[in-house]
C-alpha cells in the first residue's frame, strides 16, 4: 500500500543521501540535540502521511498522502543519518 514513486523505488540510503547532499556531513555533537527536533517532525511527517494513505473517504487525500509520502520517508533516512540514535 505504501508504495513510493518510479523515480524513488530502491534507493539505497547511499543514494539518498547523495540525492540530498548529506552524504560527507558530519553533525557537530554540541548541535544534534538542536536537530532532534527536526528528527522528531520528519518521524511524524511519515506517519501522518501513512494515516492519511487509509483516508478512505477520499481519493483525493490518499492520493497526495501516497504521492508525498516517499518524500517524506527520505527526509528521514537523512536526519537519521545527521542525527544517529
Amino acid at each position: 500500500m505504501f508504495e513510493k514513486s518510479s523515480s524513488e523505488k530502491n534507493l539505497s540510503v547511499q543514494e539518498i543521501l547523495n540525492k540530498y547532499g548529506v552524504h560527507d556531513i558530519v553533525v557537530p555533537k554540541e548541535m544534534i540535540g538542536l536537530l532532534r527536533s527536526d528528527h522528531a517532525g520528519e518521524t511524524g511527517a511519515v506517519w501522518i502521511y501513512k494515516a492519511a494513505s487509509l483516508a478512505i473517504w477520499s481519493d483525493a487525500i490518499r492520493e497526495m498522502a501516497l504521492e508525498h509520502l516517499p518524500t517524506e520517508q527520505n527526509h528521514l533516512v537523512v536526519m537519521k543519518y545527521l542525527v544517529p540514535a
